[in-house]
């Protein structure tokens, strides 16, 4: 059973600086790997290199520090940072490449008697590996060579100082399995016509209502947030309250959610589940009021 799982290579978000339109400038750019919920097993894959495609000169690679290699359903809520700040010279760009020599995916088995995933795996692979039995080949045609390309119709402009980059597909869509029986699996996303949607910033402030105080043993880095049911990350004690940042959210109603097994029980005041709405690259302050605890 496999739903939508998005996996974000980020989407445009200007980072405070300055806006800059000379032709012979240049963008500090980033991009960045996420993924949001969904039931993918496993897709594990080698991103070797990242290459921007379509400005006045030959493709430019990104990637300098070497291979990325990482299980995408592992990035729920979290970020793996592929390019970092590096420069290039502002103009528009018609593609990015992702070369990505080597992939594994694990598929849920259904009806069996354990839990042990389907793995399909690329020839040759070395580097990546998927828990379970190897049942067939996952084929990926050119993609250690041309890369997936990745579409822009109207050219992806980088106009701005410093920028981060996100691009949306779906891992479902990516993925099918070969007809005839051959017990195959195909790797074969293209995206085109790519939404870029500025993100947002969600910072939670966690306090206590007068009168209310920590249990015993008890700190705020025992409560737990987590945003649209993503993994939740444990809240970080400022003077005398929580934090949790969340960044790169997409814009629209989200719902934040605060949780702690460290207490019984606790109250808060708005009550969480609290819907938040988020703006295209505003950043969102919520405070969250914690009324009563039992410990």
């Amino acid at each position: 059973m496999r739903k939508s799982m998005t996996m974000l290579f980020a989407g445009l978000l200007a980072l405070g600086a300055c806006d800059s339109t000379e032709p012979d400038g240049n963008t500090s750019l980033s991009i960045v790997l996420t993924d949001m919920p969904g039931d993918v097993s496993q897709a594990v894959v080698m991103i070797e290199d990242i290459q921007l495609v379509g400005g006045g000169d030959g493709p430019i690679s990104l990637m300098t520090t070497g291979p990325w290699v990482g299980d995408l359903t592992d990035l729920e809520n979290d970020f793996a940072t592929l390019v970092d700040g590096y420069v290039v010279p502002q103009g528009v760009y018609g593609q990015l490449r992702l070369i990505i020599p080597e992939a594994c995916i694990g598929i849920e088995t259904e009806g069996g008697t354990n839990d042990t995933d389907d793995v399909y795996i690329s020839p040759g692979a070395t580097t990546v590996t998927c828990e379970g039995t190897e049942v067939g080949q996952l084929q990926m045609p050119s993609f250690a060579q041309t890369g997936i390309k990745v579409v822009f119709q109207n050219g992806l402009e980088l106009l701005s100082d410093q920028m981060i980059l996100a691009v949306d597909f779906n891992v479902e869509e990516s993925f099918g399995k070969l007809a005839g029986g051959s017990g195959m699996w195909v790797m074969h996303p293209v995206i085109h016509g790519a939404d870029f949607t500025f993100t947002g910033t969600v910072e939670l402030t966690v306090e206590l209502d007068d009168g209310v105080s920590l249990p015993g043993g008890v700190a705020f880095e025992d409560f737990e947030a987590s945003l649209d049911g993503g993994a939740p990350v444990s809240l970080v004690t400022d003077s005398d309250v929580g934090t949790a940042t969340f960044q790169y959210v997409i814009p629209g109603t989200s719902q934040i959610d605060l949780a702690s097994g460290a207490v019984t029980s606790f109250t808060t005041d708005p009550v969480v589940p609290y819907e938040v709405d988020l703006g295209s690259q505003e950043v969102k302050q919520v405070t969250i009021t914690i009324t009563g605890i039992t410990p």
